[in-house]
C-alpha cells in the first residue's frame, strides 16, 4: 500500500499500477520488500527529491487533476531553451489528455490558470503569497529545479501545499559547464579565438602565437562555496588537474558538515582562492554574499564562477566593480 500525506489517501487497486508506471517509480517500489508508506514532503521515510516529485505525481496521476507546465522556458520541458525538435509530450497528452502546457506565463496569466488547479509544475514561476490565497485547490507544486527560492514556503505551508523539488540532477552538465569557464578564461580562449578570426596567428612571424596569457591550472586554488552534490562533482573533476580544493565553512548556522573536507571561513577562501564557482542555495543568509567587501578581499587575478543564483553577488557591486585587465567574472 502507498499512503500520500496528511489525507491518508490509500491507494490499493489496479489504477494504481498505471499510476506508478507513469511516475516512473516502479523501479524504485520494487526494491521495498513491503512496500512504502510515506508523507509526501513530509516526515517518514526519508527520498530524495525526485523520488519525493514521481510520488507527487503518482498522486495526481490516480486523482486525475488538471496538470499545469508554467513556465516552460526554464522548465525541464522547455520548448524554447531545451527542445532541438525532438521533445514529444505524445505519451504524457495519452494518458493525461486534459493536461495544459504554456511555454511562458506572466503574473496575471499564473492566477488565472492556476485557480482551479491542484497540481502545478513548475520552474521559475513565483508563487509568492497572493498566487497561494489565489488557489484555492493547489495541493502540490512540483519545481523542475533545485532552487526553490521563487516559493513562498511559509506561504506553502499555511496553504496545506506540497512543494518537491529536484535535487541530484545535472551534476555531469553543471561541473562540464564550470571547467569550460574555467579552461576557457584561463586559457584566454576568446581573445585567441579573435585573433585567429583577424588573422594574426596567420601573420604571425613565430610557430605560435602568445599575445594573451595563459594559466596553468595545476597548484592553483579552487575556492567552492556550496558543497553539495554539484560542488563535490567539481571538486572531483578539478582534483584531476591538479587544481587545491578549499571548501568554505556553511553559511546555515544549523547546518553541520558531514564531509571530511577541512572547510576554511569564507574570507579566507576570497583571499586564497584563484577560482571561486558557487554552488549553494539562495538565502537570507547568502543574498548578495558577493559585495563590495568580498572583491575587495579576492585576487586581482581570481576567476568567480556562478552557476548556481544571480542574487548571491550583489547587482550594484558587481556594476560598480573596476575590474583590472587581468579580473575574469
Amino acid at each position: 500500500n502507498i499512503i500520500f500525506g496528511d489525507d491518508k489517501d490509500k491507494i490499493d487497486d489496479k489504477n494504481l499500477l498505471e499510476a506508478i508506471e507513469i511516475s516512473g517509480l516502479k523501479s524504485f517500489l520494487s526494491k521495498l520488500e513491503n512496500g512504502l508508506e510515506t508523507k509526501v514532503g513530509s516526515d517518514g521515510l526519508r527520498l530524495s527529491g525526485g523520488e519525493r516529485q514521481r510520488i507527487g505525481i503518482a498522486r495526481a496521476i490516480y486523482k486525475k487533476p488538471e496538470l499545469l507546465f508554467m513556465d516552460e522556458s526554464t522548465s525541464s520541458l522547455d520548448y524554447k531553451t531545451e527542445d532541438s525538435g525532438d521533445l514529444d509530450l505524445g505519451s504524457i497528452k495519452a494518458v493525461l489528455p486534459e493536461i495544459e502546457v504554456y511555454p511562458y506565463s506572466n503574473e496575471a496569466e499564473v492566477l488565472n490558470r492556476i485557480k482551479d488547479t491542484q497540481v502545478a509544475i513548475a520552474n521559475k514561476i513565483e508563487f509568492d503569497s497572493k498566487v497561494f490565497a489565489h488557489a484555492k485547490n493547489l495541493e502540490l507544486i512540483c519545481v523542475t529545479a533545485t532552487g526553490t527560492n521563487n516559493i513562498d514556503l511559509h506561504s506553502a505551508k499555511n496553504s496545506g501545499v506540497t512543494v518537491c523539488n529536484i535535487r541530484d540532477y545535472c551534476t555531469e552538465s553543471v561541473t562540464q559547464h564550470v571547467l569550460l569557464s574555467i579552461l576557457s578564461l584561463s586559457h584566454s580562449y576568446a581573445d585567441y579565438m579573435n585573433s585567429i578570426q583577424k588573422g594574426e596567428w596567420q601573420d604571425g612571424s613565430g610557430f605560435s602565437l602568445l599575445n594573451h596569457p595563459i594559466k596553468e591550472l595545476s597548484g592553483k586554488k579552487l575556492g567552492i562555496v556550496g558543497f553539495g552534490v554539484l560542488g563535490k562533482g567539481v571538486a572531483k573533476a578539478a582534483s584531476a588537474l591538479g587544481m587545491e580544493i578549499l571548501v568554505s565553512e556553511s553559511f546555515d548556522p544549523n547546518k553541520e558538515s558531514k564531509d571530511s573536507m577541512n572547510r576554511v571561513g569564507f574570507d579566507e577562501l576570497l583571499s586564497a582562492s584563484d577560482v571561486i564557482s558557487l554552488h549553494c542555495p539562495l538565502t537570507k543568509e547568502t543574498s548578495g554574499i558577493f559585495n563590495d567587501d568580498a572583491f575587495e578581499k579576492m585576487k586581482s587575478s581570481a576567476i568567480l564562477i556562478n552557476t548556481a543564483r544571480g542574487g548571491l553577488v550583489n547587482a550594484v557591486s558587481y556594476t560598480h566593480l573596476t575590474l583590472p585587465t587581468n579580473r575574469e567574472v
